[in-house]
């Protein structure tokens, strides 16, 4: 398998673990770490796909499944994904993007969301960010354009790369 059919696996490994569990988070993370043997790409994935299905709910029955663990707010999300480190926070912290996009929809509220992540990992919130922002705003080349000119942080031309690398 190829590397992106790989990360798709874990991914969908993590929303399965939460089935299982009955989206009990604690063991779901204990299954992706065992699932991905100790490598930090495959747990990783996982860890995603174990929280998104907690903050990006698409069917009524996932809805359900999450009902009593999803956080309603912007600060409920941030202190629930503060319970965890490493690898586990980090990717709370990039499936708690629902909560925030309006606000990061404004260039000079990027930070409303990124201020949550440890300054190491900043620029993953920024490349994450502008992913999304790109896909929600239809892949539309001036729209981004007008969006990343106004950056300081990115720098413009980095936030044009990422979202070119995503369209």
């Amino acid at each position: 398998p190829t590397s992106s059919e790989t990360s798709g696996c874990f991914h969908a490994l993590g929303h399965a673990a939460m089935y299982l569990t009955e989206a009990n988070v604690k063991r779901s993370i204990q299954f992706c770490h065992k699932a991905g043997n100790s490598n930090p790409d495959f747990f990783y994935n996982c860890y995603q796909g174990l929280f998104m299905q907690i903050f990006q709910p698409l069917e009524e029955e996932d809805r359900q499944l999450v009902a009593k663990i999803k956080p309603k707010t912007q600060e409920e999300a941030v202190n629930f994904c503060y319970k965890y480190t490493g690898y586990q926070k980090l990717t709370c912290l990039n499936q708690m993007w629902p909560l925030f996009f309006k606000q990061f929809k404004d260039p000079e509220k990027l930070d409303t969301y990124c201020k949550y992540y440890d300054t190491k990992d900043r620029q993953q919130c920024y490349a994450t960010a502008i992913s999304i922002l790109t896909s929600n705003l239809k892949l539309d080349v001036n729209l981004m354009l007008n969006y990343c000119s106004k950056l300081t942080h990115p720098l413009p031309g980095e936030c044009l790369g990422q979202s070119a690398g995503r369209m």
